[in-house]
């Protein structure tokens, strides 16, 4: 005897396919979810950076004078954090290349960026207060601090010069 309406042996239920259906948007929104988490990890050690950094800035600006040396934890993806004065030109002893770059996106009081551009995740550039950016800037614009095995290291100095203490803090 020979059947001639022939069906296959799997066949798939509506509740079957739903369920297969769930299991795949739970999955993407737990991957959302998770990616979404690792941003936010970076970000808050890009704003810990930069929140110490002023904090380290501001205790020796209000202080007599003195040198201190800070290490500081840097943002993953960051090779460079660099200091430029956008009203002066790239120096000769600096990568002109670099300079054009991030003068090309610096807004009027920002004097900080984490280098290469974009990998901080959402802001690259900053302003660091009490920040002497032209004696800072003025061998290297831009002057830049390399990110050595997760850590850049900061030597701030606010000096007796001239018969007269600076009022800024100077970044080596």
């Amino acid at each position: 005897m020979i059947r001639k309406n022939k069906r296959g042996y799997l066949e798939l239920s509506f509740g079957m396919i739903f369920s297969i259906i769930l299991i795949i948007a739970f999955l993407a929104v737990a991957g959302y979810a998770i990616v979404k988490f690792l941003d936010l990890g970076k970000t808050v050690k890009t704003n810990q950076f930069v929140n110490n950094l002023q904090i380290y800035v501001d205790e020796l600006w209000q202080g007599s004078q003195g040198s201190v040396g800070k290490e500081l934890n840097a943002p993953e993806g960051v090779t460079f954090v660099c200091f430029f004065d956008s009203s002066d030109r790239a120096k000769p002893s600096s990568n002109g290349r670099m300079y054009q770059e991030i003068i090309g996106f610096a807004q009027e009081n920002e004097n900080m960026v984490f280098y290469p551009l974009g990998s901080s995740n959402d802001k690259d550039y900053y302003e660091i207060k009490h920040v002497n950016i032209t004696k800072t800037t003025e061998i290297k614009n831009p002057y830049c601090f390399e990110n050595v095995n997760g850590k850049v290291s900061i030597i701030l100095e606010k000096k007796f010069e001239n018969n007269r203490l600076e009022n800024l803090v100077t970044l080596r």
